[in-house]
């Protein structure tokens, strides 16, 4: 979860992923408790997942929930793109 201090305007997020072994995962992202995105597949460590929202949402609170992994869960990085 990561709190940015105000609300802002997000339009995505890359997560560098922490995983061994490799394998389905499942995560949702959610912005201030609403979710909007859901990234099903396989994935790998070090594997770069790409989210770009359709339209820019406006919130706080990123909050990444894994609910299906083969593995432990961590992330190497989080990134978010913010409206400038």
């Amino acid at each position: 979860e990561i709190d940015l201090g105000e609300p802002k305007k997000i339009a995505g997020l890359r997560l560098l992923a922490s995983q061994d072994p490799a394998g389905r995962t499942v995560h949702v992202i959610s912005i201030d408790g609403l979710e909007v995105v859901t990234l099903d597949g396989e994935t790998a460590g070090r594997d770069l997942l790409v989210v770009a929202l359709a339209s820019p949402v406006t919130g706080q609170v990123v909050r990444v929930t894994t609910t299906i992994s083969p593995s432990w869960v961590a992330w190497y990085e989080i990134e978010i793109d913010l409206v400038p």
